[in-house]
């Protein structure tokens, strides 16, 4: 029996990954037989222990669902503004002009993502 402070350390947290490559170091340092037959079939005993990683899929639904969200989101942002414009204009006659130029501008930008969206990804080239 080998023994090794650092590989039998990182078995008792379970961390067995990293003990099979330190025990690969203790082997390149063996000389004898014994020792490094023993660390082969100490190793082959610790893989037995590794659990396979978990897979996830990434199917982007996360993605979707905020992209199918801003176009709403953008709608209730251009209420929003369009009332604020009207209340301004209501208590401000003649000096709204920088709230309805932010508004048109805001306006054409929904305009132009509901197009966007509508158009096949051929047609956006």
């Amino acid at each position: 029996m080998v023994r090794d402070d650092k590989p039998e350390k990182l078995e008792q947290a379970g961390l067995y990954r990293r003990a099979l490559s330190r025990w690969l170091i203790v082997l390149d340092g063996c000389k004898q037989d014994a020792p490094r037959e023993w660390i082969i079939k100490h190793r082959a005993k610790l893989t037995e222990n590794i659990k396979p990683l978990k897979v996830t899929v990434d199917n982007f639904s996360d993605v979707t669902r905020a992209a199918t969200a801003t176009p709403t989101e953008l709608e209730s942002l251009n209420l929003k503004a369009k009332h604020l414009v009207s209340r301004f204009n209501r208590g401000n006659t003649g000096n709204g002009s920088a709230l309805n130029a932010i508004y048109d501008q805001s306006n054409d930008f929904l305009v132009y993502n509901k197009r966007r969206a509508s158009q096949t990804p051929s047609e956006t080239r």
